[in-house]
């Protein structure tokens, strides 16, 4: 039975979960319960590009207006399995992804396979994408990303290559389907139909977005 926190037991004990031995003797049925704890009030909503730490801090929305590029070591691994929704977030917060845009994945001068972000996240268990359990980075940030959504895709980087080796590259996707790579700072070409953005879902692992009540 939950009690409440001034409970009182038949032996004149307060707070008889902690204290009182003949409460402690009794069937799990009938022993007394503490109340529920007092939820921790919400945290104000994240700042701008801050990465979450722990499960509790809130979680920044995508700001950006375009699509980025992923460096990984294999393509199937990462569509494939368990942790197909999700990438890691080490590479820090992905300032010009847009909401819905796409993650396209990196590796050895070829863009290999893409898929529809779904925003940032947190877990706790963060395996690397073989699947081995032995490999697990430990709780952290997360790009979450809509499994339904992967895609196999050729597009062969060239003279690009030599320069995108490491972290997010940006780059637009448009109505065709044609990739246009955007420079630092280089803004999109109004004259470009954009490929529009994916109105997945924004329910996210353990996470409440900002906004929400």
């Amino acid at each position: 039975m939950r009690v409440s926190a001034d409970f009182v037991c038949d032996h004149d004990m307060p707070k008889p979960w902690a204290t009182c031995i003949e409460c402690m003797l009794l069937p799990a049925h009938q022993r007394p319960e503490p109340p529920a704890p007092t939820p921790a009030p919400r945290k104000p909503n994240a700042r701008p590009g801050l990465m979450p730490k722990t499960a509790e801090d809130p979680i920044p929305d995508l700001i950006g207006d375009r699509d980025v590029s992923y460096p990984v070591w294999s393509f199937v691994e990462h569509m494939e399995g368990e942790g197909n929704d999700w990438l890691f977030g080490e590479q820090g917060f992905p300032w010009g992804l847009r909401q819905g845009g796409w993650i396209y994945l990196r590796s050895d001068g070829v863009l290999g396979a893409r898929v529809r972000v779904k925003g940032i996240g947190f877990r706790e268990v963060r395996r690397e994408h073989t699947g081995d359990e032995m490999l697990n980075l430990g709780p952290g940030p997360t790009i979450e990303v809509d499994p339904s959504t992967w895609d196999r895709c050729n597009h062969q980087l060239g003279d690009l290559a030599e320069r995108q080796r490491q972290g997010y590259r940006y780059l637009i996707t448009t109505q065709d389907g044609e990739i246009e790579h955007l420079m630092a700072d280089m803004q999109i070409p109004p004259e470009l139909k954009i490929d529009p953005p994916s109105l997945v879902s924004q329910t996210l692992p353990g996470h409440q977005q900002q906004g929400d009540d």
